[in-house]
């Protein structure tokens, strides 16, 4: 039996494609991403406008009418690990401002803004396939907000460069 070559067509090209992407990227571990503490800000007194920022290393700084209280919640950076092939360069892509904010359920927000990491311009994965870093940000309250227990979630993105 002869076989003759056919007329390929646009999607007989597309698939190929497909077919030849999808070779090059065998044999690269996935990436995966775990989240090993929670962003807080902590236990707050809040008498009018002000801003909580908490720093990668945990630092708290407050201005205006918010007065950092030392009982309760403690302020914490969030902490995450990579985990992928080992010595491979990759990024992170931070919340964007303002579209991350915290809820007490009864329909109160607050945003967060300002995010910071650690990490820097290139960060590497380890021989181990792992890299840890802190996630900062700032917590922008405008007047006084209803008292309560504020909670919210965010996205990040990791890829290899």
């Amino acid at each position: 039996m002869t076989l003759r070559p056919r007329r390929r067509d646009a999607v007989g090209w597309r698939v190929r494609c497909v077919l030849l992407l999808a070779i090059s990227v065998q044999g690269v571990a996935a990436q995966s991403l775990s989240n090993v503490q929670p962003l807080s800000f902590g236990t707050l007194a809040v008498t009018g406008a002000g801003d909580v920022s908490v720093g990668t290393t945990g630092l708290r700084i407050t201005t205006g009418g918010v007065v950092p209280l030392s009982q309760g919640e403690a302020a914490a950076p969030a902490r995450f690990v990579v985990t992928g092939t080992p010595q491979t360069t990759f990024s992170i892509s931070l919340p964007a401002d303002p579209s991350v904010v915290l809820s007490d359920g009864a329909g109160h927000s607050l945003p967060i803004q300002q995010w910071t990491s650690n990490l820097g311009s290139l960060p590497v994965l380890g021989a181990n396939g792992q890299a840890a870093f802190q996630l900062g940000a700032t917590l922008k309250l405008q007047g006084t907000p209803a008292p309560g227990r504020y909670s919210g979630t965010f996205q990040l993105t990791v890829n290899y460069q």
